[in-house]
């Protein structure tokens, strides 16, 4: 069965932040029960995001935001494969 997720957060910093360092594992993982068939990840303000993988396979994505903000949105969106239960 396919799944379309969607994962919203957002931060209302008051007063405003003077910068912003974050890491994801928002990533859905592909393993025997699942396949991750998209991921998509959309940060207002824009940033340029890195990835790695921790010590069990999960993807981090990381990123900073440098400059005074009082809003920062951050969208996952994943396609996912889940196989059925064997009988």
């Amino acid at each position: 069965m396919v799944y379309s997720v969607r994962h919203i957060t957002s931060f209302r910093y008051r007063p405003a932040v003077r910068e912003s360092v974050m890491e994801l594992r928002m990533q859905p993982r592909t393993d025997f029960r699942q396949r991750c068939l998209s991921f998509s990840l959309d940060i207002t303000p824009r940033a340029n995001v890195m990835l790695y993988r921790d010590f069990y396979g999960n993807a981090v994505h990381h990123f900073n935001i440098p400059g005074k903000h009082e809003l920062l949105e951050i969208s996952a969106q994943a396609i996912v494969d889940v196989l059925p239960l064997p009988d």
